[in-house]
């Protein structure tokens, strides 16, 4: 009876770890097709993705859904895709609004392995070249060498797009860092601390109060924040109002 050969060793794909598909350039461009079909109201999956360009989820359309979260421009929740914050404040406003280069700034330093390599130069005065970056990508995050120039060039064209040098993002880096310490810090007091009965809470600016806490963390360990504004006098009846619809949600919300 003749041996059954010997079947060839599967080779192992060598993947890289989580990174943008695309460019904040690009990501932005996309954001920006959702809000001219939508506005601001969420878009349910299937539609999110037509207005992307996609008849429905596949690889490509899936990496481009994690693209534009992976930069903070939407969320999903619910099985709904809407902006956020940072992304409305990015297509909403007009070139040259400093309330949309604040966004174009935090969106482009959020993707995690772009926090990598700002935290990873965050001790010398700017970035080095691509020539520098590329082998500590390979060697210590195991990227994936063929995928190494794409993602060197989008993630230079995104500090581009954005405004940013490569002395503004470790500038940056530290601040921020050190910004969500203090938030973190203050969000531990003020669970161990909780304000007094009929304490006022911190409103910003004094035609449209907003109140912008932490409240959580997402499962990389980013500060959740919820940020709740008031275009009228405040009352008992609105504030009750409040609690009702947050607690509708709540109640709609998986255990």
């Amino acid at each position: 009876m003749a041996e059954a050969s010997p079947q060839p060793e599967k080779r192992m794909r060598h993947r890289s770890p989580n990174y943008p598909g695309f460019g904040l350039r690009h990501a932005v461009a996309k954001a920006e097709a959702i809000y001219k079909a939508d506005g601001l109201a969420p878009s349910s999956k299937a539609a999110a993705l037509k207005h992307l360009g996609y008849e429905k989820m596949h690889g490509e359309a899936g990496r481009a859904l994690s693209a534009l979260k992976s930069f903070g421009l939407i969320e999903e929740t619910g099985g709904r895709v809407k902006l956020t914050k940072i992304g409305v404040d990015i297509v909403a406003r007009k070139e040259g609004d400093e309330a949309r280069q604040n966004a174009l700034r935090s969106a482009a330093m959020r993707p995690e392995i772009y926090r990598w390599i700002f935290d990873s130069y965050r001790e010398y005065d700017r970035l080095p070249s691509d020539d520098t970056i590329g082998p500590e990508l390979i060697s210590i995050k195991r990227f994936n060498p063929k995928a190494l120039k794409g993602f060197l060039a989008d993630f230079r064209d995104t500090l581009s797009f954005a405004g940013l040098s490569d002395e503004d993002v470790v500038e940056l880096s530290e601040e921020e860092s050190e910004e969500a310490k203090n938030m973190t810090d203050t969000a531990t007091s003020k669970a161990a601390h909780p304000p007094p009965p009929g304490a006022k809470p911190p409103f910003k600016g004094d035609a449209n109060r907003e109140i912008s806490v932490p409240v959580g963390f997402t499962d990389d360990g980013q500060i959740v924040f919820a940020h709740v504004r008031f275009d009228g006098p405040l009352s008992k009846a609105v504030l009750e109002s409040l609690k009702s619809t947050l607690e509708s949600l709540g109640k709609n919300l998986p255990s």
